[in-house]
Order: structure tokens, then sequence, then C-alpha cells
């Protein structure tokens, strides 16, 4: 999941499936941030759970 994550309509668990979920938050997100010029990252947490950290330039005038 960490590789595939930000990928469009990704579900991963077949749980996900029964549960509303259509795999297009993250893709949605990364989409946006790029637009931004910023970058999406997914990792594991240490607490054993997912990670995400998005980053995105300030730009001063």
């Amino acid at each position: 999941m960490l590789k595939d994550g930000k990928n469009q309509l990704l579900m991963g668990k077949e749980s996900r499936k029964r549960n509303g979920h259509h795999g297009l938050g993250l893709y949605i997100a990364d989409t946006i941030i790029k637009k931004h010029n910023g970058e999406l990252i997914l990792s594991n947490s240490v607490n054993g759970g997912g990670k995400v950290i998005v980053k995105i330039p300030l730009l001063y005038k």
C-alpha cells in the first residue's frame, strides 16, 4: 500500500469495498498537492498505523 496508495481506485483490503470506499481520497489529495508543487508522502507510523505527510512549498512575494 505504501508504493501504490496514491493510485486511483486502489482499495487494498476487500473489507473497504463493502464500506463505501471508492479508492479516490489519496489520489485526489495527491493530484491537488502536485498542482501546488508539493509532495504527498506515505509511510508506516512507529505506532503501527499509516503516516501521511503533506509538503507544500510556501511562496513569499
